[in-house]
């Protein structure tokens, strides 16, 4: 009997390879028929940009994508920014809007849920803004260009956080506040704590820079995923199904033309 074991052994162990084999190439059949070709991303499956409710994500040019972050539904992202390991932007019923340049850390989460207290409300990032680790925007929340939002800190709906100010790490801004800009603000509930230095205001700007030229060095090292190539193949036709989803008044309504490369004039 045990002259039987060995072969019985082996022969289960390869039919075993067999059905994995096969199921896998089923199941890669499958993605393939329905336009998913997220299987040939050589770091893992996960599904960087995904739509929602017939909206689905816009991503400018030169742009870095991590692997592990998620674009969910009417998030736009303009030229050279960066949306980095573990973040999450999640427009699940308004838009966000990323500027050109502006960097969104590793497990930063930015969102427009809907819940019991507030409405929902479109999240607007201007220009080289720097939204540290771990941050959290809520819906409503506008960021002027050049800000930085501390690591870990939390905009509540409907803050204002003003061009070329900064919220400290840990910092909560209450629903609402406004942070004038050049302004230092920290604590729970945020206040003001002085204006920003000189030497302060230029690091802004040299925040935003020194993670545009390291979102490069990942980019030419990683390349974008085949999410990321999909999604910058369908960009015009993306922007069209905006164009009918919203009327022609809409403020959210997009063209090719204007990608996200600025909030609004008021917080500019």
């Amino acid at each position: 009997m045990s002259f039987w074991v060995a072969p019985l052994r082996y022969m289960r162990y390869e039919v075993g390879i067999w059905l994995r084999e096969t199921g896998s190439s089923l199941d890669r059949l499958g993605m393939r028929m329905r336009g998913d070709h997220s299987f040939r991303d050589k770091l893992n499956r996960h599904r960087q940009i995904m739509p929602l409710t017939q909206m689905r994500p816009i991503i400018g040019d030169n742009v870095f994508l991590a692997p592990n972050a998620l674009l969910a539904g009417e998030v736009s992202i303009g030229d050279a920014a960066s949306v980095w390991y573990g973040a999450s932007l999640r427009a699940d019923h308004s838009a966000i809007e990323i500027g050109a340049g502006t960097n969104i850390q590793d497990h930063a989460t930015i969102l427009t849920m809907w819940d019991l207290q507030e409405k929902p409300g479109s999240v607007m990032v201007g220009n080289n803004v720097t939204i540290g680790h771990g941050a959290l925007l809520r819906p409503g929340v506008r960021v002027g260009d050049a800000a930085l939002v501390g690591i870990n800190a939390v905009l509540l709906e409907n803050a204002i956080v003003g061009k070329k100010s900064m919220v400290a790490a840990h910092a909560v801004v209450p629903s609402g506040a406004e942070v004038p800009e050049g302004e230092l603000w920290a604590g729970n509930p945020a206040k003001m704590i002085r204006k920003l230095t000189t030497e302060e205001l230029a690091g802004l700007e040299e925040s935003a820079a020194a993670y545009r030229a390291l979102a490069q060095t990942h980019l030419d090292s990683v390349g974008i995923t085949p999410d990321h190539a999909q999604s910058l193949e369908l960009r015009d036709q993306i922007v069209a199904d905006r164009d009918m989803y919203h009327s022609p008044s809409s403020s959210i309504a997009q063209t090719s033309e204007h990608l996200p490369k600025a909030v609004p004039s008021l917080y500019q």
